[in-house]
């Protein structure tokens, strides 16, 4: 067997799998306390805010379009929660936005339909919250990913 060869399957055999249950959670809140987030996807920007709470969960509000958004948190048994709604008027924030910046060619993670691997880790969800996603806006996947990278990369 080639090193090559022998390097790959030891590098599969280290891949944990962990299965999360996601749920669409209609949790309607006021967008208000929201720390602005800027994330930079090769020419593409995309606008997002995340709601720090006292108890340690974000909640991270990705807008995909002009007035609307996606909710996306983790609740405390691990499970990914997702709400999608349409907001009225304007959004002000107080403080400078956070600056995330991502590229498909040194990503530090892959996804597919229903799953996202990143760390020798892959998680793999009970449904296919990308496609879901990709269904609301066609590029929506990419900066979704990228906030679900940063929920599970933290305390995986």
């Amino acid at each position: 067997m080639s090193e090559n060869k022998e390097k790959e399957i030891n590098q599969n055999e280290q891949i944990q799998e962990k299965k999360v249950r996601v749920f669409y959670f209609q949790h309607d809140d006021g967008l208000n306390s929201l720390d602005p987030i800027l994330i930079k996807d090769n020419e593409k920007i995309w606008q997002c805010a995340v709601k720090r709470k006292i108890n340690g969960v974000d909640m991270y509000y990705l807008f995909y379009s002009p007035r609307s958004y996606l909710k996306l948190w983790k609740d405390s048994r691990d499970n990914l929660l997702f709400y999608i709604d349409n907001y009225h008027g304007n959004l002000f924030f107080y403080k400078e936005p956070e600056l995330w910046k991502y590229s498909l060619i040194i990503s530090p993670f892959t996804w597919d339909n229903n799953s996202i691997c990143f760390n020798n880790t892959k998680i793999t969800f009970n449904i296919p919250i990308f496609n879901i996603v990709r269904q609301l806006h066609m590029a929506l996947d990419t900066p979704t990913a990228y906030v679900i990278y940063k929920l599970y990369s933290r305390n995986p």
